[in-house]
């Protein structure tokens, strides 16, 4: 036999002939089937199954040819033309087809990747007339492949020949959108794959607003703009916590996303055991008390308010996964301003500040900030129920802790001092008073300073504590507690 021509080819023919003359049968039907150059879709059922789609198979299928154009992030229209190809659904069949729980993933030959759900690949009657079929397109405008360098392509058909930005965010599913219908086109299709849908991943963050909820995932925080810093705190026994490195996002920037923010409101910041923290705007906005790195009192300082999720570049242990956290490379803030095991974000009305004057053996002033930390500590608040309202609070025994000589840092309730007797005295702004003597309050969990209502801070004319007790000692509008004729 004599040959002529591109000896190039020659040898590339003879090395397949050797190739084949040493596989399988299946290779020689693949050279039967697959022009050179002609592109090759892997498909993967769910169940494990597999099929190489040829060219030849693929246009064995009944085929869609209509016009169409898509979409792009610009909102600009494009890819206008006839398009002819075969069904996904068809396609799909190879395999044994796809459940309706399940979810497909398109994939093309540069890695791009795309996920489509059932009701794409089988539209109802309401979504096949905003998307028509979907189509694997091998053709368009009467050019196929290798001409059509697009294809194969993923394509959507609908009757009016457009299918829009609208349409793909009606018909595409939001866990999956890509923002525009064009980017959900992909090119040159090289697999397609069948899967379970996967589980969202759950929330580990909520931010609240009104009636408005956003959830965040680990992965939706982790692509948030970060900030990294050092931070420290001072807790109440004086001890010095850090600095150490923290990395997270701001809260401020978290709020912003719920929408313009007004010019004076309060967060409420929970914790997963319901640990409630407040923060004013001033304090979202970074500006704290401070100290300095031996404890020292320094002034207002300015800050970043971040949730934290990372120290020293790994996940938190404490008080993780995420926490608030103080960022100033040179001064601390109060330790109970650092959240701990935060769940959930609160965007409420302002919080005016106040303080409750505290008079006894050691008298202070306890600020808000100091009763809701302490109010929102399960091992500290409880709650009695008068007229079929719930009130949440702080015993009143507990406050007299802080004040009765005894440590007041734990709120260590001073038994010796209470047990030689002395006299409370609960006032609200007008003066009205009700009282008690040491052995009523002694361990009475049943008479509180409430700062709740329903699970709702207080408000007029009770704002901004209540003494509550089930028999009906009610007073509300409380400023002011003294003790009395003590030994």
């Amino acid at each position: 036999m004599r040959f002529t021509g591109d000896t190039t080819k020659l040898y590339a023919i003879l090395a397949i002939v050797i190739i084949v003359a040493a596989g399988s049968v299946a290779a020689i039907v693949f050279l039967q089937t697959q022009g050179i150059g002609e592109p090759v879709i892997d498909i993967e059922g769910s169940e494990g199954s597999t099929h190489t789609l040829t060219m030849n198979e693929l246009l064995s299928f009944t085929s869609v040819e209509a016009f169409g154009s898509y979409e792009n992030s610009y909102n600009n229209t494009r890819g206008a033309g006839t398009y002819i190809g075969a069904r996904i659904s068809d396609i799909l069949s190879l395999v044994g087809g796809m459940a309706t729980d399940e979810i497909i993933t398109v994939n093309a030959t540069d890695g791009y990747s795309q996920m489509f759900t059932y009701s794409n690949v089988h539209p109802n009657t309401t979504e096949y007339a905003i998307q028509g079929d979907m189509v694997l397109a091998y053709s368009f405008n009467g050019t196929s492949i290798p001409e059509f360098e697009d294809g194969p392509r993923i394509m959507f058909l609908p009757e009016d020949g457009h299918f829009s930005n609208a349409d793909a965010a009606t018909v595409i599913d939001s866990e999956f959108s890509a923002g525009a219908a064009g980017p959900k086109l992909v090119s040159n299709v090289a697999e397609i794959v069948i899967a379970s849908r996967p589980e969202p991943e759950p929330d580990v963050l909520t931010i609240k607003r009104g009636s408005s909820v956003v959830g965040y995932s680990w992965d939706d925080l982790l692509v948030q703009p970060s900030e990294t810093g050092m931070g420290g705190y001072m807790k109440s026994t004086g001890t010095i916590v850090g600095p150490f490195q923290y990395t997270g996002v701001s809260i401020e920037y978290l709020l912003n996303q719920t929408g313009v923010l007004p010019a004076e409101y309060t967060i409420e910041v929970i914790a997963d055991d319901g640990y409630t923290t407040y923060y004013n705007r001033t304090q979202v906005n970074g500006v704290f008390d401070s100290y300095d790195q031996s404890g020292n009192p320094a002034g207002v300082n300015q800050f970043s308010l971040i949730l934290a999720y990372h120290e020293a570049g790994e996940p938190l242990v404490d008080g993780g996964p995420l926490r608030v956290a103080t960022l100033n490379e040179n001064y601390l803030s109060d330790g109970h301003f650092w959240a701990k095991y935060v769940v959930n974000i609160t965007l409420i009305d302002e919080v005016e500040p106040w303080y409750l004057q505290l008079a006894g053996v050691q008298p202070w002033n306890m600020t808000h900030d100091e009763y809701y930390s302490l109010a929102s500590c399960p091992h500290h608040r409880t709650g009695v129920t008068y007229d079929g309202v719930l009130y949440e609070g702080v015993p009143l025994w507990t406050i007299i802790s802080s004040m009765d000589g005894g440590d007041d840092t734990h709120y260590t309730f001073n038994v010796s001092l209470a047990v030689s007797g002395y006299n409370v005295s609960i006032y609200d702004e007008l003066g009205n008073c009700v009282n008690f003597t040491s052995a009523q309050l002694a361990g009475n969990a049943s008479i509180i300073i409430a700062g709740w209502a329903n699970g709702v801070l207080l408000d007029e004319p009770d704002w901004p504590l209540k003494l509550a007790t089930p028999e009906g000692n009610i007073l509300g509008n409380v400023i002011c507690i003294k003790m009395w004729d003590w030994t």
